[in-house]
């Protein structure tokens, strides 16, 4: 495969424009140029989710018409209107826009998005969301339901989603999950993509990776995903479903997860190490009952 189609891929995941067209760019040197454009200007909109959340079979192969049940678009247009959808690091907000824009998500009433960091461009989409999308801003997940401010939906969430966010940043990957099923409603689903590290990136680093409690100095191999599946098998009130890899078979574990019982027991996870040299940050996890 030459460079400039595996970047092309890279990047058309991002490009609404792309998808829209359902066709391939006259040649990749186009394809590069605009869907670079495309990902500078916008940033992580709906089609980056659909692909990057659902898209078990990668960019090539949706071209050639792959089921889409898992694409957040289809969960969000399946979603009946009294629905809560909540949104996990939504940045810019560019996906709340597209949604707001789009004829086929008229019924969505209530979606809140929960980010750590400020953005004026979310503020204004909500500002300009006539009361459908509420913004939360400026604490950890953990610390704005600590302090309250996500009492309304504590427990009432019907869809979740996060994409490159918390579950992908966080020392405490255990928590965040732990904090995300406290907001579903039982029967909630949450969609999920755990930074897992890859070959096809630029930075060539796996950032997710497990070691053996037997011996300290063998990391598993697989990016972690291996192990991570067997400790997700194991928590007690979900049903986990693994979609698969995203972008082509590489860099992120994508996972729904629905909540099955009211208070779901996820089992102990040891932190080893966690650096925050590279982004998302390489963390080190030891499974004890492994």
């Amino acid at each position: 495969m030459s460079v400039f189609l595996t970047i092309c891929i890279y990047f058309s995941l991002y490009s609404p424009a792309v998808f829209a067209q359902n066709t391939v760019p006259a040649n990749t040197q186009e394809c590069f140029m605009q869907t670079l454009k495309e990902v500078m200007n916008r940033g992580r909109g709906l089609a980056a989710y659909d692909h990057e959340l659902g898209d078990y079979q990668g960019y090539v192969e949706k071209m050639k018409g792959i089921d889409r049940q898992y694409y957040v678009s289809t969960q969000l247009a399946s979603l009946p209107s009294s629905s809560i959808w909540m949104d996990v690091g939504p940045g810019n907000a560019v996906v709340q826009q597209d949604v707001l824009s789009q004829p086929e998500f008229n019924h969505l009433r209530n979606m809140v998005g929960v980010d750590q960091h400020f953005t004026s461009e979310a503020e204004q989409v909500s500002a300009e969301s006539q009361g459908r999308f509420h913004y939360q801003h400026g604490e950890t997940l953990s610390d704005t339901i600590r302090l309250g401010k996500l009492s309304p939906w504590l427990g009432k969430v019907d869809y979740l989603t996060d994409l490159w966010s918390a579950a992908s940043y966080t020392p405490d990957l255990r928590g965040i999950l732990s904090d995300e099923l406290k907001l579903l409603k039982v029967g909630g689903k949450a969609q999920i993509n755990i930074h897992l590290g890859g070959s096809s990136r630029a930075n060539l680093y796996n950032s997710l990776r497990f070691q053996l409690k037997s011996d300290p100095n063998y990391l598993t191999m697989h990016d972690g995903e291996v192990p991570l599946r067997n400790w997700l098998g194991r928590i007690k009130g979900v049903k986990v479903t693994v979609i698969g890899r995203s972008m082509n078979n590489d860099t992120g574990l994508m996972l729904m997860i629905e909540k099955t019982a009211e208070k779901p027991v996820l089992p102990k996870l040891k932190l080893i190490s966690y650096d925050t040299s590279r982004k998302p940050p390489i963390r080190i996890y030891e499974d004890p009952n492994q």
